[in-house]
């Protein structure tokens, strides 16, 4: 009977806080704390006190026996003593109990949250100070569910407590980070339609188009109800530079397509540049050559030198007028193209399109094709007569150019077929896809919430 008095004593001394009596009980019984604790499976004296905020009372057990913080349940949660002080924002009760076990701090409940958890959930910034301080790596530490403490901040909406962590631990990584629904801390807040948040992650280093689990990101969660400031969230996020994914999809297309476009234009520049130049070569230096002297009709009585001409003048000219003709043409065609198609990419014009971009392939396709035709009536004019019975070099030299014609045509229609092959395969997705990730995020978080 004595005993069960004196637990009584303890037990309401703990609720007023009575450090005489406290004292007291420990002379008559230096084990009467023991016992207590362990006859009461929920709450033992220095928790009583710690809920009810006697910071001496508490420091004086402490000094007694610092053995006795131990767990206790809450509401269903598997408490410590240090969460039961920070839940509650007993400042100096908290700094008591780190300085007596400063480990405390990487305590976890049944939901793997720590100190430094719930008093960020609660907006307990002096005691997040005081926690960050003992042990600032407790501050990264993720629950089951793979929240960060910045997720439970936006999840409870303590704005300031968020303010906080994002300055204590400056780490972009750390502010990026995703929960186990792959839902970065902007995902949460646009879901869960936090204007002053929104704002607020929009001035820090968050990443604003990182994607979730589903590929989306937070313009594509934006809840779809003019009634909630939809339109202000979206502008928030649009003036911040954010994009939905289908968007970042086609930029990175466009970028793709943008490098394409650079190095055929280069591509194209070379080859220009090379048959401009052999043109150039072929015009002032044709097949034969050019005769070296002057012949005038003065030399009719030796039928050898019947053959008046020009020093300079081109020889194939005087031979076969009309295979010069021909050579001549198609060298200044190859000429005039690739200089035009020089002049062009040296323009600063935007050839930002394909349809672009293939013309000026077509007219070097072109060009190139002059450029084989003069080489077969070089090769025609300088072989000799019965060399060009047999081998015939100018129909060589077009069959072989229309067989890399052919493989290049084939090549393109095959690419075509396979884009329109892929794009038939293409499913759509509805545009309320993005909704159904939010309300789903809902009913889950509803189903965790805590009750403290």
């Amino acid at each position: 009977m004595q005993g069960l008095e004196m637990e009584k004593r303890l037990l309401d001394a703990a609720i007023e806080g009575d450090e005489k009596t406290l004292h007291e009980l420990l002379q008559e019984d230096k084990l009467v704390l023991h016992r207590v604790s362990l006859s009461f499976s929920n709450f033992n004296p220095i928790q009583i006190a710690i809920i009810r905020g006697h910071q001496k009372f508490v420091e004086a057990i402490l000094d007694h026996n610092p053995e006795l913080l131990g767990s206790v349940e809450d509401s269903g949660q598997k408490w410590s003593s240090l969460h039961l002080a920070s839940a509650r924002g007993h400042l100096r009760i908290v700094e008591a109990l780190v300085n007596a076990n400063p480990d405390m701090c990487f305590d976890c409940d049944q939901d793997g949250r720590n100190p430094l958890h719930v008093a960020a959930m609660k907006g307990k910034i002096g005691v997040l100070e005081v926690l960050i301080h003992a042990r600032p790596f407790a501050a990264r530490e993720k629950t089951r569910r793979g929240e960060t403490i910045l997720h439970l901040c936006v999840k409870y909406h303590q704005l300031e407590a968020l303010k906080k962590l994002v300055e204590a631990v400056d780490d972009d990584e750390f502010l990026n980070q995703k929960d186990g629904e792959g839902l970065t801390i902007l995902h949460l807040a646009v879901i869960g339609k936090q204007i002053e948040i929104i704002k607020y992650l929009l001035t820090t280093k968050i990443d604003i188009n990182s994607n979730n689990a589903k590929g989306h990101t937070a313009l594509n969660v934006v809840p779809q109800n003019p009634k909630v400031s939809q339109k202000e969230i979206e502008n928030s996020l649009r003036q911040a530079g954010a994009l939905t994914a289908d968007e970042i999809t086609n930029q990175q297309s466009n970028f793709g397509q943008g490098k394409w476009m650079e190095q055929k234009s280069k591509a194209l520049m070379v080859v220009a540049s090379l048959i401009a130049n052999m043109a150039f070569q072929a015009g002032i230096n044709p097949a034969g050559g050019v005769w070296q002297d002057d012949q005038t009709e003065q030399s009719q009585g030796n039928p050898s030198l019947n053959n008046p001409h020009k020093a300079g003048k081109s020889i194939m000219a005087y031979h076969d007028i009309l295979i010069y003709r021909c050579f001549i043409t198609q060298n200044t065609i190859a000429f005039v193209s690739s200089l035009g198609t020089i002049s062009l990419l040296i323009s600063g014009l935007p050839f930002r399109r394909k349809v672009f971009m293939w013309i000026l392939n077509g007219v070097m396709w072109l060009t190139a094709s002059s450029i084989i035709y003069s080489y077969g009536l070089s090769i025609g004019f300088v072989t000799p007569d019965r060399e060009v019975k047999r081998e015939r070099p100018y129909a060589v030299a077009t069959v072989a150019w229309m067989f890399v014609i052919t493989i290049y045509l084939l090549g393109i229609s095959g690419v075509t077929k396979k884009r329109w092959n892929l794009c038939g395969r293409i499913k759509w997705r509805p545009r309320n896809s993005a909704s159904a990730v939010v309300e789903n995020h809902r009913n889950s978080s509803n189903r965790v919430e805590l009750q403290i």
